[in-house]
């Protein structure tokens, strides 16, 4: 009983130690824009381009390509979030994080439990607002409300974005 408490404990000061250092990481980095805003628009394209009404791609057919390429950015918007913490730029190549650390006493299974912490804070975020933004558009344009508008948010606002992303977090990460 000592033993998991004492080994819960250490695994609980090594996340925080990898928070710390993310922090201090985004910190120091510059890529224009302050890390802070350069997360805030990420958190903007993923709710800005769920929050047009359904109904309006079924209504017209033209907009099929656009629909697919604001979900695709919808999706890809918590992976470009999760570079910040993912890769570096050293020499004007991008460096996967892992590979400089890789011989470091870091233990995977907890750098993988903050990086998807962080992606489940983005997409705590970003999916309640995109949906209460859907259903209102939705309602002010087309005076209708259809289960549909929430599916149509949760799968491509929530579970396809936590599924690519968590994906690629788990499998990068091989130390």
């Amino acid at each position: 009983m000592k033993t998991d408490s004492v080994e819960k404990s250490k695994q609980k000061k090594q996340r925080e130690l990898i928070r710390a250092f993310d922090q201090e990481m985004l910190s120091c980095r510059s890529y224009g824009l302050p890390a802070s805003w350069r997360i805030g628009v990420h958190r903007f394209m993923a709710v800005f381009f769920l929050i047009f009404p359904l109904q309006t791609y079924y209504s017209n057919e033209d907009l099929t390509a656009i629909w697919f390429l604001m979900l695709s950015w919808s999706i890809l918007a918590p992976t470009n979030y999760m570079s910040l913490f993912l890769y570096f730029k050293e020499n004007a190549k991008s460096i996967p994080f892992y590979q400089k650390i890789k011989y470091l006493p870091v233990d995977p299974g907890q750098l993988r439990l903050v990086r998807i912490g962080y992606l489940l804070q983005f997409l705590a975020w970003t999916l309640p607002v995109s949906l209460i933004l859907q259903c209102l558009a939705t309602l002010i344009f087309y005076r209708t409300l259809s289960v549909f508008n929430v599916l149509h948010v949760l799968c491509f606002g929530g579970i396809l974005p936590f599924l690519i992303t968590g994906a690629s977090i788990w499998f990068q990460i091989d130390l």
